[in-house]
C-alpha cells in the first residue's frame, strides 16, 4: 500500500507541476512587432476632375506634423518597378 501511495503522490505532484507550467505558458503575454505600414486608397484625377487613364504612375506620399505648413516626418516615393497601378482613376497602396 505504501508503494501505491508513493507512486500516486509522485504522479499527482508531476501532474500538478506540468499543469502549472502549461498554465503559466498559456497566460504569458506575447507582443508582436508593429507593422509600420499604412494602407491608402485614392482616386487620381486630372485638372477637370476626370479619372486619369489606366496605367502606372509615379507617386510620392508624405505625412506632415500638422494639416497645413508642417514638416514632413515621413516620405515614400513609388517609382520604377514600384509605380502605382491606376484603374479607372482608383489606386491602392
Amino acid at each position: 500500500m505504501k508503494w501505491f501511495l508513493k507512486t500516486t503522490s509522485a504522479f499527482l505532484l508531476t501532474t500538478f507541476l506540468v499543469g502549472t507550467f502549461a498554465i503559466g505558458l498559456s497566460s504569458a503575454q506575447v507582443f508582436a512587432a508593429p507593422a509600420y505600414t499604412i494602407n491608402y486608397q485614392g482616386k487620381l484625377t486630372d485638372s477637370t476632375g476626370l479619372a486619369v487613364a489606366n496605367g502606372t504612375y509615379q507617386m510620392q506620399f508624405k505625412l506632415y506634423t500638422q494639416a497645413s505648413g508642417g514638416t514632413a516626418v515621413w516620405t515614400e516615393t513609388r517609382s520604377g518597378v514600384n509605380e502605382v497601378t491606376v484603374s479607372n482613376g482608383l489606386f491602392s497602396v
